[in-house]
């Protein structure tokens, strides 16, 4: 079963499944049910895939074998034009049997450990800092209080002095000219204008008037733009992570954290895309 592969390299690897989902931000229920078989979790087979994918890349498992067995095990025919195949890995006929024959295993040369570590120790040194800065700045506005309230007290009265009348302005004052708004003018879309910023990882597929051009797992404060002229089709597999722009309006909101959605823009409305 292929999630016995996934386990048994991750555990090798002395890798937990919370370390996965930082790394991939893919949710651990989904790695678990990944794991575990139970694909009725996760709703579409595009998701799935997608995850399988990420999750693979992330272990350096050869994709393509992976998904070989995932046919096998569910007793699903692979597409006869490999298209999903070459999609995600573009190399001709050819190649692709000379590359059968030189990776008979599923596994690649282990990542080093010591760079997972790294990664790791550097987000503790990052958190941290972080707890650092919080604390000098708490401290700092402790004493700030303290010297505004204390030191008041701890000040000799010393003799009163009466407030300072300012001189009285002997010029006319001028009123002043108030200011001329411009009215902004609209800009035109001809056809659809996506604007996309990620604030957190997120994969991601998007297809313009049908064209995958698309498909991966983007990082956080990335930003992307797309024009087409019929529709654009997106799906995120973290709809919490993305604030979308059409034609120079919000989207609104697109989903929770985590969740899974697949959503069609086109110059007049937003809809549901049901798998």
């Amino acid at each position: 079963m292929i999630g016995d592969i996934f386990r048994q390299e991750r555990e090798k690897r002395q890798i937990t499944l919370k370390d996965v989902e930082n790394e991939t931000n893919i949710r651990i229920l989904y790695l678990e049910a990944i794991e575990k078989g139970d694909y009725k979790v996760i709703r579409g087979e595009v998701y799935l895939k997608g995850f399988i994918k990420t999750y693979a890349k992330f272990l350096d498992i050869d994709y393509n074998e992976i998904l070989k067995k995932y046919y096998e095990e569910n007793g699903i025919a692979a597409p006869e034009d490999d298209s999903y195949l070459r999609q995600h890995n573009p190399q001709t006929a050819d190649e692709s049997a000379a590359s059968d024959q030189q990776h008979s295993s599923l596994t690649k040369v282990d990542k080093s450990e010591s760079g997972f570590r790294q990664r790791v120790e550097e987000r503790r040194k990052k958190r941290s800092s972080a707890n650092i800065v919080f604390g000098l700045i708490i401290a700092i506005v402790v004493i700030g209080c303290a010297a505004y309230f204390v030191m008041p007290l701890l000040t000799s009265s010393g003799a009163s002095v009466g407030p300072v009348v300012p001189a009285a302005d002997t010029k006319a004052v001028q009123p002043a000219a108030e200011p001329v708004e411009k009215t902004p003018v609209p800009v035109e879309y001809d056809g659809v204008h996506m604007e996309a910023v990620f604030n957190n990882k997120c994969w991601v597929e998007v297809k313009v008037d049908g064209k995958t051009v698309l498909e991966k797992t983007v990082d956080q404060g990335s930003t992307f733009k797309w024009d087409g002229k019929q529709e654009i089709q997106v799906i995120l597999g973290n709809a919490g992570a993305v604030k979308i722009m059409i034609n120079g309006k919000d989207a609104g909101s697109l989903g929770a954290d985590g969740a899974v959605v697949t959503k069609k823009f086109t110059k007049d409305k937003i809809e549901d895309v049901k798998k």
